[in-house]
């Protein structure tokens, strides 16, 4: 887009354009507007000016155009004269304007028809700004001529309205100003446009904070101690700071500090050397898995696994404290404690192997759960009788029942409870104490005669026992 010499502040031009019959418009209509004017809606949309030529005389040319009266008004702000891009806010803002400032802005009027407009009455009520008519050539860049008032605009011609202000120290909010000026055709019309802004009272990046006009804006709003603003210290975290042009920019940190959040405002807030979320840089965290970390100086430091964890395979980068050491059969209550049996089912439950029971065709007869089920026999019946082929029926560890029958054995006592394992010394104290329907069963050796004849009803007397009762 062509650009015209205008200023760098945006000063905005909206307008309430008069209606046909000729009446005064304002965006901004005044509180001591009539009853039957002040509540009443106004239309600011139509631009156009458009009034129905006249019947043409018989004595007109079949060739000439009717008589045709049409305008239009755009504010331009900054933009060059020959945009097409209006304000849509149809108000004259200034926003903040600083000593020592030149704005100048630009209302285009465009006499759309073929019949001349006039331009005149042209007023600002604040004597702080200057207006004048304006014309420009097509040549580039264009050459600004001053108009005189009141300026006759031809047909298909476009005039202009420069609004002109240059700031001082004055501190100045515009309110109720507006700018005015009248389109005559066959009647008179009033186009009415608000203004409003403010001047600052002080050069850009300088402040008044003193309250004192006779020093002027004694601070300058670059400065560490007043970054944009009276009072406002531009000072961050451990960092290296710089006001520039009003706003605290960090520069460097400190060593040992990062500003991983990317905020200035909030300076360089991570300590390094012992954050575990940022350990030795942003975004490196200190996080073994199942245990407990804190970063020192820099560098992630293990503290610990956690409670039924262990690092079996003492890599903590990888996967930290990876066993739990509470259910893992492998590494129960600690790393390498099997928990598996010789022919027998075991788990890992609380840090504890658990014996679940043999396996088939196994037996654990020694109660050492240490060497698992170590006796291997195939259970044939309840009912084991000692026999001539030394078959072990009911997987007791013995051919004979060993719960119902007494143990002789010459290496035996006869205060011993007769048990496989707790042998008796004689035949007579084994006649004497077995049970009815109970064998007594006798290693190889000499004994002494018993002094009396045995019950043999029920009872069965067996030997050739070998010394591990094979």
């Amino acid at each position: 887009m062509k650009r015209f010499a205008t200023p760098s502040l945006l000063l905005i031009l909206a307008l309430a354009i008069g209606c046909a019959e000729g009446k005064a418009v304002s965006v901004d209509p005044s509180e001591d507007a009539s009853p039957d004017t002040k509540d009443a809606p106004v239309d600011i949309a139509p631009d156009i000016k458009d009034e129905t030529p006249d019947e043409p005389d018989e004595d007109q040319g079949p060739d000439e155009p009717p008589a045709l009266t049409q305008w239009s008004v755009c504010v331009l702000n900054d933009e060059a004269p020959d945009s097409q891009t209006c304000a849509e806010d149809e108000t004259l803002d200034f926003g903040v304007v600083y000593a020592g400032q030149m704005n100048a802005y630009l209302v285009r009027i465009d006499n759309t028809g073929n019949q001349p407009i006039t331009l005149a009455d042209l007023n600002i009520t604040n004597p702080k700004l200057a207006v004048q008519w304006v014309s420009y050539s097509q040549e580039e860049p264009p050459v600004e001529t001053i108009e005189e008032s009141p300026w006759v605009l031809p047909g298909g011609a476009s005039g202009f309205v420069k609004v002109n202000l240059m700031a001082d120290l004055d501190v100045l909010v515009f309110e109720n100003d507006s700018l005015d000026f009248l389109v005559t055709t066959d009647d008179t019309e009033s186009v009415i446009i608000p203004i409003r802004g403010q001047l600052s009272g002080c050069a850009l990046n300088t402040a008044n904070c003193d309250d004192d006009v006779s020093n002027g804006c004694e601070v300058d709003t670059t400065s560490l101690a007043n970054c944009g603003g009276c009072g406002i210290p531009c000072a961050l975290d451990y960092a290296t700071e710089q006001c520039s042009t009003g706003v605290c920019v960090l520069e460097q940190c400190e060593l040992n500090f990062d500003n991983c959040d990317g905020q200035d405002a909030n300076g360089c807030e991570v300590n390094t050397q012992t954050d575990a979320a940022n350990c030795g840089a942003c975004g490196r965290v200190c996080d073994y898995v199942n245990a407990q970390e804190e970063c020192v100086s820099g560098g992630c430091a293990f503290q610990g696994c956690d409670a039924g964890f262990a690092d079996c395979d003492t890599n903590l980068e990888t996967n930290g404290c990876e066993i739990d050491t509470t259910q893992d059969p492998t590494h129960c209550g600690g790393c390498g404690i099997v928990c598996a049996r010789p022919n027998a089912d075991t788990s890992c439950s609380n840090s504890a192997c658990q014996f679940n029971g043999c396996a088939a065709n196994f037996f654990d007869l020694d109660g050492n759960q240490a060497n698992g089920c170590e006796y291997a026999c195939t259970f044939l019946s309840a009912d084991d009788r000692p026999d001539y082929i030394g078959q072990d029926a009911n997987c007791d560890g013995i051919d004979g029942d060993a719960a119902t029958s007494l143990f002789v054995s010459p290496t035996g006592n006869d205060a011993a409870a007769g048990t496989i394992d707790d042998p008796l010394a004689s035949l007579q104290v084994a006649f004497d104490r077995v049970a009815v329907g109970g064998d007594v069963l006798v290693q190889v050796g000499r004994y002494e005669a018993p002094g009396t004849h045995i019950d043999t009803d029920g009872v069965g007397v067996f030997g050739g026992y070998a010394a591990d009762w094979s």
